[in-house]
């Protein structure tokens, strides 16, 4: 007979790994445990049930399998979650979410990588959407959403990475940031996205050389030091 989800649920400790699953996705047997702080045989045999009950589904990416709510988070934003869950290109999108553009060479002497590694990941946001690659006119990318001008600064024909829709990439990372952002430098970029996000997309942006700077001013307004001129 078919047991409902309530019954499903009816332990607490099933309850608090289904609903961290739901909230969470994509985490691993030994980060559920860790998270949860429950022992990892017990949260092994839970998981099991689940899965038997088709509440939750696990998927196989590189070593680990990693666990989903069915019915709570659709394919497309899985493939998204489980890039973004990579430390390169989640740090590419998190600096192109508050540069707004930036060309290979940029990112790569940005966060000390090497050039054929950020070449790959590049593509593989691509792939999935994420990311473009456009040509600037007369030093300008033009948008048909917000921001709509954007100064581009690049030499000669080079070619410029931008997001393709931030406000969905603002919302994915939102909505599951618990099991995405877990490494300093994304803790501290996602900061100044939140930021923006605050003050909201103006309608002409400024090349990012002049953009780190208005950051540069505004961080030390917010926070002052006693050393800074």
């Amino acid at each position: 007979m078919y047991e409902g989800i309530d019954n499903i649920l009816l332990l607490s400790t099933r309850r608090a790994i289904y609903q961290f699953i739901s909230k969470s996705p994509g985490f691993h047997l030994r980060e559920i445990s860790r998270r949860l702080h429950i022992p990892l045989t017990t949260v092994k045999y839970h998981l099991h049930v689940l899965t038997k009950r088709e509440l939750i589904k696990e998927k196989k990416e590189g070593r680990y399998l990693r666990y989903y709510a069915i019915n709570t988070v659709g394919s497309h934003d899985k493939k998204l979650i489980s890039l973004l869950r990579l430390d390169i290109p989640r740090i590419i999108i998190l600096y192109l979410l508050i540069h707004y553009w930036s060309t290979q060479v940029d990112i790569s002497n940005s966060f000390h990588k090497h050039p054929t590694t950020i070449e790959y990941y590049l593509k593989k946001l691509m792939d999935v959407g994420l990311i473009e690659q456009v040509k600037p006119v007369d030093g300008k990318i033009y948008r048909d959403e917000n921001p709509r001008i954007i100064e581009c600064e690049t030499v000669g024909r080079e070619k410029v990475y931008i997001i393709k829709n931030p406000q969905q990439i603002y919302d994915i990372i939102i909505t599951y940031k618990q099991s995405i952002i877990d490494d300093t430098i994304s803790k501290d970029l996602f900061v100044w996205i939140s930021f923006l996000q605050t003050t909201g997309h103006p309608k002409k942006v400024i090349a990012p050389k002049k953009w780190e700077k208005s950051l540069d001013d505004v961080f030390w307004e917010v926070f002052p030091h006693p050393y800074h001129v």
